[in-house]
Order: C-alpha cells, then structure tokens, then sequence
C-alpha cells in the first residue's frame, strides 16, 4: 500500500506544471522517499540500493519541467547504483540524463562517472584490468573536454594526464591520442591567454589596429569561431576581411553559390597562417566545405565545375599529408539492445532552419505557426528507422502492436510506453537514449530542404517515401522499404506517427536555440510524420504536428529513438 501511495504521489507530482524550487524538491523528494532510503541504509546487502536506484531513475525520466527535483533524483540514483558493480549501467544513466537535462552540472556529472570507472579499475585483475583502464580512460577524456569547454585548463590538463597514466600502465592504443589532446590543449590555453591580453590592449585603446586584426586572426584561424572573430570587424581593417569574416560567420549551407568558391579559396589561404596543424586542419575542412557546396549547387559540367572538382582533390591531399584527425563522433552508432536486437542510429550535425510553415505554404495549419528560425547547436544521433516490434520485445518483452511483424513499426504504444523504453535501454546501453525532441524531428526530417516534404514540393513521388492511405492496403509495413530523406532516415513520413518529447504548445516569436517544448504541462504531447491510415497529403508534411492526450493507444502511433553522442 505504501509503494503505490508512493506512487500515486509521484504521478501527482510529475503532473504539476508548476517549477519545483530546490528547498521543495528535497521536501517531496524526503517524503517520496526518506523512509526508503533508510530501509536500505540499514541492511548490508547492495542490491536493494541498486534496485532504489532503478525506482529513482525511472522516476527521474518522467520529469520534464522540474529542474532541482530531477536532478536530486539522478544524483541520488548514482549515489546508490554505485554501491555494487551491478548498479553502474544505472549509475551511468543517471548522470546522463542529468546531464542532458541540466547542463550546468555536466562536468560534476563526467566527474562522477570518471570516479566510477576509477573504482572499477582499481580492482580489476588480469584481463578485466584493460578492459576497465579504457573504460576510464574515455570517461576522462569526455571529462577532460567538457572542462575546456569551460575554460578549466588547468582541470583539464590534469585529467589528462591522469588518462595517459593509464594508458601507459595498460599499453593503450589511445596513449598517443592522449598526448596529442594534450598538445592541443596547451596551445588552446596559450592563445586564449594571447586574446585576454590583446584585448586588454584594445579596452585600452580601441584605435588600436594591430590588436584587433591579431584577435581577428586567433578566433578565425586558431579557434575556429569565425562568429566571434566578425565581433571585432571594424573600418579599421583590410576590405577582404570586412567581406569575408561576416560571410563565414553564417551557416555554410546558406552560402549562395556564387560565393562559394570565394570563400573557399579565401580559408585555403588561412589554411597558410596556422601555427598548429589542427587549425590548419579545421581551415583546410571549411576550404572543402565551400567547394562540396559549390559543385552541389553548381549542376552545369563546364570550366568552373571541373577547377572546384580538381581544387577538392587538392584539399583533400593536404589534408592527408596532415595526419589522421582527432577522433570525432561516428557517422553511425549500433545500439545491442540484447537478445540478439540491435537499433541503428546515424549522428545529425549541428546547424539551423526555419521550423514550422510559411503563410503561403498549401495546406498549412495554424498551428504550424509563426515559423520562426532554430538554432540546433549540439550534434545528436537519429534512429534510421521507427522503433520495431522486435527491437521493442528485445527491450520492453512485450509486443502491444495489431499489425503483427517483427521488422514492422512497434503500433499501439502510449507516450509513457515510448519514453519507458527510452530508459530501459539507456540502462542496458549505458548511453543517454530518449525521444527526439520536436525541433529535433523536423531538423532532421527536412534534412536540409526548406520546401512542403524533404523531396521537395511536389507530392507526385509522395509513394515512393511513405505508406500512406493511397498505397498501405490499411496496414503498416515493415520500415526501411521506401526511399529515405537526404540524411539516410526512412519512414519519417508515414507508416506510424511519432512521438516527441515535447508537450504541446504554440511557437515562440523569435529565433530559439535547442527548444525542448513549453517549460508547463499542457497535458497533451505531439506527433510528427503521419500514418499509413492517412490519406489526405497535408498530413505527410515537414511541418505538420498532431495534438493528443499522451496516455492513447491507437494502432497508427509509434516512435523512434533519439541518442546523446
């Protein structure tokens, strides 16, 4: 009686649209839990606190607005899961979601998850001893980069250092990754300390032409951030400069073609002033992002298709001559979801578009309003397909689907059902998986394009990328079957609607950078892609949203997943 009275308060709580203040989450979370917390502090045995630990988590993945009270429930989910070796999947998940919902508290999280990996490390034997050394050695260097971020070099640098004694001591392949993060890292601090003193140079005499043009030149070319170096444009400085810096500012993807080849010969020649071959590098990269653009826009095989061919290889050779690159995410990931399953995802890179649909687009909703420019900043990873029953079986052991098939799209799962298996397998996998966040869906569906469907306006090939009513026979169909969007993601129009994270709520007015939906419960959540049950073409859109009471099971509703890198 006690853990469903427990329960039922916790479904009040995380109804409640209003925030939580930090003093009242440690309240609710006292009276949710104190009296469990002590029956496990008293026993010897671990394995309570583990499966505490789960109660908090899985608590912990249901809560959307409420900052202080998820994050208590993640920190006390780690302090317990870490108690036995068998808890660190769950101990691991915590601090991932933490991290991924408050983002101020990431380095304390990566601290956590580096001392757990210490732990299992200092009393690892034999083979396991290698085993648990690169286990730690990747949660210090994920540590060692969120502390850069920051501008704790000093953190950093000794995070680092604490990775190469391992590596050293296990014989790692990673041991000269280390080292050149290393080397990156001291030149990163020697120019943040060169900008620091430029700049007290120009506070203290802003005619001062040399000072700024230097600035320019370190966050173009040494940091990479040419938004930060257009800051510091002024009159001042030469005319190619005032031309060119503003223009890399932007997206690359909305470079015209006409500038293209400006730019890129322009980043070939910066490519020149770098001190550092990783900024060298990044130069030579932009110089071929421009060219790759042009030959795209440019579909006319004549003089100047033929020299950005030629000039690509170029790039291309002398960035071979550089070395291979520090180590990135990868193109794709494959998740084991046990019992013989496993969940393809590919990584989406970071960039913007305008979400939602122009007045003048044909068919267009209120709701799909004002359209307004988003700002996607951090880079995720996108299933490739919708989640299948199998995929879900492996995960949830049950199948709650009415169209029957191993490889088709799980049907009939409610929200809380989707954002379950989210956090099943994040514990299985030890990654932060979830629901993709509505911008994230549309980001991702458009796959670049700025018209009515990812193919384009025209909804004459509408059939060839999605089961609708037209062509479903009333059933879904296995997924991967028709052709995928730009970015390799099938089925993101029809077959089965998808669930979101968000709760449902109107657009904002301006420019947004990672939205994750309304900060208050509306009580509804959104769909995106439609259905093989819908026949008329609006509902195949980029931009369409449906609006539903999340706890509804109907045989066209599905999801897939979204991954953390």
């Amino acid at each position: 009686m006690k853990h469903l009275a427990c329960a039922a308060l916790t479904a009040v709580l995380l109804a409640c649209p209003l925030v939580v203040l930090a003093d009242e989450a440690a309240d609710t979370f006292n009276k949710l839990y104190g009296e469990d917390l002590k029956r496990v502090a008293a026993t010897p045995a671990t394995a309570d606190d583990v499966a505490l630990a789960k109660q908090l988590l899985e608590a912990a993945g249901k809560v959307t607005n409420q900052k202080d009270f998820l994050a208590l429930l993640c920190e006390k989910a780690h302090e317990l899961a870490i108690k036995d070796p068998t808890g660190y999947p769950t101990a691991k998940a915590a601090v991932e979601l933490l991290t991924a919902n408050v983002p101020e508290k990431k380095v304390e999280s990566l601290q956590k998850v580096a001392a757990m990996y210490q732990r299992s490390y200092a009393t690892a034997r034999a083979e396991a001893k290698a085993k648990a050394g690169e286990a730690l050695i990747e949660s210090l260097k994920a540590l060692a980069e969120a502390q850069a971020a920051g501008a704790d070099f000093d953190g950093a640098g000794a995070t680092l250092k604490q990775a190469l004694g391992v590596a050293t001591t296990i014989k790692s392949e990673s041991k000269a990754a280390i080292q050149a993060q290393l080397a990156g890292l001291a030149s990163q601090q020697q120019v943040e300390k060169q900008v620091a003193a430029l700049k007290a140079k120009l506070d203290a005499d802003p005619k001062e032409t040399s000072s700024r043009k230097e600035i320019v030149r370190l966050y173009l070319v040494e940091m990479d951030n040419p938004a930060e170096a257009a800051k510091f444009i002024d009159e001042t400085l030469d005319e190619a400069t005032r031309k060119y810096v503003p223009a890399a500012a932007k997206p690359i993807e909305d470079a015209p073609e006409v500038a293209c080849t400006e730019l890129g010969d322009w980043y070939k020649g910066l490519a020149d002033q770098a001190t550092a071959p990783a900024s060298k590098g990044a130069m030579l990269k932009r110089a071929k992002a421009y060219y790759e653009r042009f030959v795209d826009l440019h579909k006319v095989d004549d003089v100047a298709r033929a020299g950005a061919t030629l000039m690509l290889k170029k790039i291309d050779d002398a960035l071979a001559k550089l070395g291979p690159a520090p180590k990135s995410s990868p193109a794709s990931v494959t998740l084991d979801l046990g019992n013989g399953g496993t969940m393809r995802l590919v990584l989406i890179r970071p960039g913007k578009f305008m979400m939602g649909s122009p007045d003048s687009e044909q068919s267009r909703e209120s709701k799909e309003g004002p359209q307004h420019e988003v700002v996607i900043a951090k880079p995720f990873y996108m299933g490739v397909t919708e989640v299948t029953q199998a995929q879900y079986e492996a995960v949830m052991g049950t199948n709650p689907s009415k169209f029957k098939g191993p490889t088709n799209p799980v049907d009939s799962v409610t929200w809380d059902e989707a954002v379950e298996f989210c956090r099943k397998l994040s514990e299985k996998t030890g990654k932060a998986v979830r629901l993709p966040t509505e911008a994230e869906w549309e980001y991702a569906c458009r796959a670049g394009t700025k018209t009515r469907f990812s193919f384009g306006d025209s909804e004459s090939v509408l059939g060839d990328y999605a089961w609708k009513g037209s062509n479903s026979g009333g059933t879904a169909h296995p997924v991967g079957q028709k052709k995928p969007n730009a970015w390799g993601l099938y089925d993101m129009n029809g077959n089965v609607w998808e669930w979101c994270a968000d709760w449902w709520g109107p657009y904002p007015k301006g420019p947004i950078t990672d939205p994750s939906g309304p900060t208050t419960a509306s009580g509804l959540r959104v769909l995106r892609g439609g259905s093989w049950y819908r026949v008329g073409l609006d509902s195949f859109r980029c931009a369409i949203r449906l609006i539903i009471d999340p706890s509804l099971r109907v045989n066209d509703l599905g999801f897939r997943c979204a991954r953390t890198p």
